[in-house]
């Protein structure tokens, strides 16, 4: 064995370890973010999320429709980061040489990309939900990296293998 191929080995040891690790956390940041989601409509009062507060019809029907559109929302959003979590672990343990979903990567990271934007202006308003708001944002960023590292641990994966396979 030449030290290049011992090189390679820890290196491919180690980001097929970064690929279950973030695998998992992506799936909990998944679960994070239906309870984030359902303890926000629970705490909040029904007029503050309506934005009605005279007319009790108009309100619930409102209320009810937001619901089923989030509900839809999150349900889409846990399963693309299951989707993506799993197909992550596999890789990271030698299960399967596939990407890890690189569309569903990307679709995600758009979606906490625009998550983190649409927080900046709140962080700037001075209003009441400031650490809200802080914590949030850093949970977006956190979800950021965590998926920029996963694709910089994927294509690194591929180029070792294909470097192996070209020997």
């Amino acid at each position: 064995m030449s030290i290049v191929d011992d090189k390679n080995g820890r290196e491919l040891r180690r980001h097929r370890d970064t690929m279950t690790v973030i695998g998992v956390a992506i799936i909990l940041f998944g679960f994070w973010s239906v309870i984030k989601a359902v303890m926000y409509i629970y705490f909040t009062p029904v007029e503050e999320l309506t934005g009605i507060d005279d007319d009790p019809e108009t309100m619930m029907l409102v209320l009810v429709l937001g619901c089923i559109i989030i509900a839809i929302l999150l349900l889409t959003d846990l399963l693309l980061r299951v989707y993506i979590g799993r197909r992550a672990i596999k890789a990271g343990k030698r299960r399967s040489v596939e990407k890890p979903g690189i569309k569903a990567l990307a679709v995600l990271l758009i979606f906490n990309v625009i998550s983190l934007a649409s927080d900046i202006p709140n962080l700037f308003n001075g209003g009441d939900d400031f650490l809200d708001t802080l914590v949030t944002s850093a949970v977006d960023l956190t979800s950021v990296v965590m998926i920029a590292e996963m694709l910089y641990a994927a294509i690194r994966i591929r180029k070792i293998l294909e470097e192996r396979h070209a020997d």
